[in-house]
């Protein structure tokens, strides 16, 4: 089974809101974890002895994940409440309720990812987007054109009976709306377009006026 478009453009939306709110806490929380290791890490260990190295880079990571769970608190985005309420935050004291901590820290460790890596979703996430809603006009395109070519088969199958109608000049398809034009010198009747409707289908016509007789048939 196919999946609804509408559905999975909302979908697609959700996580747009989503992955933009951790991208934008990511930069927030990368700014503070900053200023933290300015002040409690010795950038000489990046490049000393392998044990040196790793408690320099044990101790980045925690401050990223500190400053990630402090920003998420003081933000409010619990990731439960984020899903279902299309990026949307906690106001004070909400983040602090006891069924909204788990989803504060978890989005706390999601947001010490980085911004690098938030940005990178959010370009796939967008392009994805773009992809559907490319898809969707391309599939809306093909139904207009089998549309107004079914419409166009009927007008040309119904042509005696166009002809019959008083003032009928002829039709070419409307390349804008995707339906066929039928042309008439005379206003059309009531009975008429009731006729129309049957062999062409409604809506799938527009009557416009003509100041041109082509048939020499008397109409």
């Amino acid at each position: 089974m196919m999946a609804n478009p509408t559905d999975t453009a909302t979908t697609v939306s959700i996580w747009q809101s989503v992955v933009m709110v951790l991208f934008t806490l990511s930069m927030i929380s990368e700014r503070i974890g900053t200023l933290l290791k300015l002040c409690f890490t010795d950038a000489s260990n990046a490049i000393g002895t392998p044990l040196q190295q790793k408690k320099h880079e044990l101790k980045v990571l925690l401050i990223a994940l500190f400053c990630g769970i402090l920003t998420s608190f003081i933000a409010g985005s619990d990731l439960f409440y984020l899903i279902n309420h299309n990026g949307g935050l906690l106001s004070y004291p909400a983040q602090l309720q006891p069924e909204h901590i788990i989803g504060t820290i978890l989005t706390g460790f999601f947001i010490s990812l980085g911004s690098k890596f938030w940005h990178d979703m959010l370009d796939i996430i967008l392009q994805f987007s773009n992809l559907k809603k490319s898809q969707a006009t391309t599939a809306l395109q093909k139904v207009a054109d089998n549309e107004q070519r079914q419409a166009m088969n009927k007008a040309s199958s119904a042509v005696g009976v166009l002809r019959g109608i008083t003032g009928f000049q002829g039709f070419e398809p409307d390349n804008d709306s995707r339906k066929v034009i039928l042309k008439f010198h005379e206003v059309v009747s009531d009975d008429d377009v009731k006729k129309l409707n049957h062999y062409i289908g409604e809506g799938a016509y527009k009557i416009e006026k003509s100041d041109l007789k082509l048939y020499g048939n008397g109409n």
